[in-house]
């Protein structure tokens, strides 16, 4: 990135205490289909997610993730599944994933019930719904029966499915 400095000595923890409320995720697919994913903190930092220990400065660094987002194409969902369902892309540490697997993951949670009980989502696996700019994430506990959606100011909502969520059976993943 042309005109940006590492910084040496400020880490993300820093960032993520500092900056709480003003953290916004990206997703960028090259030519290549090779895809990064990155955080920019405020205004003026950014950490890619595959090289967490390197905080770059760049002046106005949310003018880049602002970019990327047509705020024409904005829309508002009736509920997370109809979002969840028109996300383009599905990140997890390991896969990339593309609408049609969005749909299904959509149907999958279809008849699920609300659950007021909070759990601790840590060893959840999580699927990043990227949606005209936006990220919704999705968790699903080890078991496979629980699951919380985090929108994009992250408020946290668990649902328990009547059956098991399993992404492998259901061709999904």
């Amino acid at each position: 990135m042309q005109n940006s400095y590492r910084i040496i000595g400020l880490t993300v923890t820093d960032l993520r205490e500092k900056y709480h409320g003003n953290i916004y995720s990206y997703a960028l697919i090259d030519e290549d289909n090779s895809t990064y994913e990155f955080k920019v903190y405020g205004n003026s930092y950014i950490v890619f997610d595959q090289i967490p220990e390197n905080v770059y400065c760049f002046n106005n660094a949310s003018v880049i993730g602002d970019g990327l987002i047509d705020a024409v194409n904005v829309k508002h969902y009736p509920s997370y599944l109809e979002r969840l369902a028109d996300a383009s892309l599905i990140i997890t540490d390991q896969k990339l994933k593309f609408n049609e697997t969005a749909v299904q993951v959509s149907e999958l949670l279809r008849n699920a019930k609300a659950d007021k009980k909070k759990h601790d989502t840590a060893k959840w696996t999580e699927y990043r719904f990227y949606t005209q700019g936006t990220l919704t994430s999705l968790s699903v506990s080890e078991e496979g029966t629980s699951f919380c959606i985090t929108d994009k100011k992250g408020s946290q909502k668990f649902y328990t499915a009547s059956e098991k969520i399993t992404f492998k059976n259901k061709k999904i993943s």
